[in-house]
């Protein structure tokens, strides 16, 4: 059996909080045993600390970590990590729900392979695909699934990553570049699966898009590592792609070619940011309508 301890990084999530410990705590474990769920909270201000430690009454594995202020995703990752007893971890956000086999899947390729470093779970948005902002959703993740990218919830080796620079605003491309430059192998897990939701309007979907390739941006420049969606290869998997899905329903055209155009002003953006304005993104603005999953975990 494989011991781990678990990280939920968070800044005001009592809408999901709940739900997510929920969904963990009912894990069907067959070869992995989960020592400690640590929930870091990084200037909360809403009811997540409340209901995190009302909920730690209920299930012993559950902590509170507090930071007063809100110092940054890397800041509270590196709290859990400085906590953790384990060298396997997992890390994930606050804003989704794991199924009931998420984790022992999604630990399972470092039981069967010693040079795994890291795992990525497969992100299911719950949105309307029907609609555009839900088709924007529904299509960013698959592309994100399709490219290998990792995100939301990962699993790593500790002894490969203890700490992760607070400049860092995309964690998970920073644990890829550090996994594979020590020649261990990073790997997406298709039946680790979580829910999550993804933003509803056009300003939240484009300011993400602008963090994210900002954290690419200076990772490929501080540590020249490229992410599979700034490569050439990756941009030609992203294009043939995209021509499929619009062969399969052409009635779509405006729903493809209006995500195109969103991630391209969204790169556009963050390109900005990094070359002219400076920008770090080491604490960003909170995405509200992706916060709340209408799930319910009894």
């Amino acid at each position: 059996m494989l011991h781990v301890d678990v990280g939920v990084i968070v800044y005001n999530e009592d809408k999901n909080i709940l739900n997510l410990l929920r969904s963990i705590s009912k894990q069907k474990l067959e070869n992995v045993v989960v020592d400690e769920v640590k929930v870091v909270s990084s200037g909360s201000t809403d009811k997540t600390n409340e209901l995190v430690l009302e909920y730690s009454k209920k299930d012993s594995r559950v902590s509170l970590i507090v930071q007063n202020r809100r110092e940054g995703k890397a800041s509270a990752i590196n709290e859990f990590l400085r906590r953790s007893k384990n060298e396997i971890v997992i890390v994930s956000g606050g804003d989704v729900i794991f199924n009931e086999e998420t984790v022992d899947n999604l630990v399972s390729p470092f039981i069967k392979n010693g040079r795994i470093g890291m795992s990525s779970a497969k992100p299911s948005p719950i949105n309307d695909a029907h609609s555009f902002m839900g088709f924007v959703s529904t299509i960013h993740w698959k592309l994100h699934r399709l490219l290998k990218r990792h995100g939301e919830t990962m699993a790593f080796r500790k002894n490969l990553v203890s700490h992760i620079p607070v400049e860092v605003s995309a964690d998970e491309a920073y644990v890829e570049a550090v996994v594979y430059q020590r020649g261990f192998k990073a790997v997406q897990v298709s039946k680790a699966a979580i829910f999550n939701k993804g933003s509803e309007n056009v300003i939240e979907f484009l300011e993400q898009i602008r963090r994210h390739y900002v954290g690419h941006l200076f990772i490929r420049d501080k540590y020249g590592y490229v992410v599979s969606s700034m490569a050439p290869r990756g941009i030609i998997k992203v294009g043939k792609e995209l021509l499929e899905c619009l062969c399969e329903d052409p009635f779509k055209v405006n729903y493809i070619f209006g995500y195109v155009f969103l991630e391209a002003i969204g790169r556009v953006l963050g390109t900005w940011d990094f070359y002219a304005k400076r920008k770090s993104y080491r604490i960003w603005g909170v995405a509200k309508t992706t916060k709340n999953l209408n799930r319910e975990i009894a």
